[in-house]
């Protein structure tokens, strides 16, 4: 997984920026990418706009002889019935590819789990942190991540919404009904709908037939069910008899959203988040 700078210039032929271009891999539904962390690695992370701030992995964590905090220990939310606990820490002296980032802020926890799921040690989550201030844009097609992109044409383009962490929340039509969902990065589905938005939706004969599914979440697994929906719509992309997973709703869920959308839908797409001006758009490719 490399990188490369392209040079971006405007109509009138200055310099505006440098695009650069990391190389992804779908693992698993999974956007990952190798990195580096104070000149060590190469480390697999996971890419999740939903995550904040960023996490490292406790073991390696303390391997590396990174700062943890263990006397301000967290409760971490999202998905599961279990505990995840973390402590305050940090990615120091980030590197993907070539490109350097910087250190930005994380928490430490047991990625072990998640890894397993993976089916190889995952290292690191590159969350709201790295996206903090920052113009990025999967590539699902080229499976490239780039920083400071070349603008899009074309798609939806609203504002980046949805809570004080600004996890994204767009508004997608399923089965006719307008749905506000979790644009979710981390996610291998390509559509969640949480059970306790399924009959104000109209959906429990889906549920009815859906059969049950354990998932694994950030606290752990996840009994849920497994069905499908007659459509799923957003802007020009429309897909029909969608997968789709009906699902308890996060712990600490701070969003409005009734659901999420995952790698299953966006791999679909060109996803473009400008936390800049907090904007994204999203354009359907074929």
């Amino acid at each position: 997984m490399g990188v490369s700078p392209v040079a971006v210039v405007s109509r009138k032929g200055r310099f505006v920026s440098a695009e650069t271009r990391i190389r992804f891999r779908l693992i698993e539904n999974q956007v990952v990418v190798a990195i580096h962390l104070g000149g060590n690695g190469p480390f697999t992370s996971l890419v999740d706009v939903a995550v904040a701030p960023s996490v490292v992995d406790l073991a390696l964590a303390r391997e590396l002889g990174l700062p943890i905090d263990e006397t301000a220990p967290g409760e971490a939310a999202g998905q599961g019935a279990g505990r995840a606990t973390f402590y305050p820490s940090e990615l120091p002296d980030l590197q993907i590819g070539e490109h350097r980032v910087g250190s930005i802020e994380a928490v430490a926890a047991d990625l072990t789990s998640l890894g397993a799921k993976l089916g190889r040690p995952l290292h690191a989550i590159l969350g709201q942190s790295f996206f903090e201030g920052r113009i990025v844009q999967f590539d699902y097609g080229h499976q490239l991540l780039k920083l400071n992109p070349s603008l899009v044409a074309g798609g939806v383009s609203v504002a980046i919404e949805g809570a004080a962490d600004l996890t994204p929340v767009v508004a997608v039509t399923v089965n006719g009904r307008e749905v506000p969902v979790v644009l979710d990065t981390g996610s291998s589905l390509t559509l969640g709908i949480y059970l306790d938005a399924v009959d104000d939706l109209e959906l429990a004969t889906a549920l009815d037939a859906a059969t049950p599914r354990t998932v694994l979440g950030a606290r752990g697994k996840v009994e849920a069910y497994e069905g499908e929906v007659d459509s799923l719509a957003l802007g020009d992309l429309r897909l029909a008899r969608v997968p789709t997973v009906f699902l308890p709703r996060p712990v600490s869920d701070p969003t409005r959203a009734l659901g999420n959308l995952g790698n299953g839908f966006l791999q679909h797409t060109i996803l473009t988040l400008d936390y800049r001006r907090k904007r994204l758009n999203i354009r359907a490719v074929a």
